[in-house]
């Protein structure tokens, strides 16, 4: 089972009360890979120009669907991930609200929802 460093909702790394960087790993790890996959722009890593999740700079106000379709797509560049139900995506002012149940490979359902 891999792990990563824990961070939190501003992306920070989290350290516990000894001094030491957190780790996550499981299910937990997964949510975290997939709240980053989200919140970054597709073509911003240099070194993997396919991860992130599409950006709308030339649209004002893109549908439900559209956003939804872009979710979806990047959702499923994860390994661990064998499907998605339950995708409602709606837009939040300048933010996209994201609620969906992932399907894992290990079968489980992990239900997401999150502001992006």
């Amino acid at each position: 089972m891999s792990k990563a460093v824990k961070i939190d909702e501003n992306g920070d790394t989290l350290i516990d009360t000894a001094g030491r960087i957190r780790s996550v790993s499981g299910h937990e790890k997964i949510i975290q890979d997939l709240t980053v996959l989200l919140r970054s722009v597709k073509g911003s890593l240099p070194f993997d120009t396919t991860f992130g999740t599409e950006d709308f700079p030339e649209m004002n106000n893109p549908s439900s669907k559209i956003m939804g379709n872009a979710v979806y797509a990047a959702i499923l560049q994860h390994p661990d991930v064998s499907d998605i139900r339950d995708l409602q995506v709606s837009k939040e002012g300048r933010m996209m609200y994201v609620s969906l149940t992932v399907l894992l490979n290990d079968g489980a359902d992990v239900d997401m929802e999150m502001l992006v």
